[in-house]
């Protein structure tokens, strides 16, 4: 479960990426007064991606645990149930 969140989570991180720096970045760029473009350079550099890497894989993390936690605390009782009462081996004879 905590594998298929981060995998979700790290797809996501990259649309997200990709979108803002396919069309956010444009919008972004129109939007800085025209006084202010020598000043302000929009970019995505390696620190905005490795952020963004971190960041992804911290939300695949933090939204994959509670999940797991559960499923394994379910199965855990299941296990634990299933122990209870069994059925001794042969109990079931078999007519000839």
């Amino acid at each position: 479960m905590i594998t298929e969140s981060v995998l979700l989570s790290l797809l996501g991180g990259g649309l997200g990426i990709a979108l803002a720096a396919f069309s956010l970045m444009r919008a972004g760029k129109s939007l800085v007064p025209p006084w202010m473009t020598a000043s302000a350079t929009v970019s995505i550099d390696t620190t905005v991606l490795l952020f963004a890497l971190g960041l992804s894989v911290a939300t695949g993390l933090l939204f994959g645990a509670a999940p797991a936690v559960l499923a394994r605390r379910t199965m855990h009782d299941l296990l634990k149930q299933g122990g209870r009462g069994g059925v001794a081996p042969n109990s079931n004879p078999v007519r000839r």
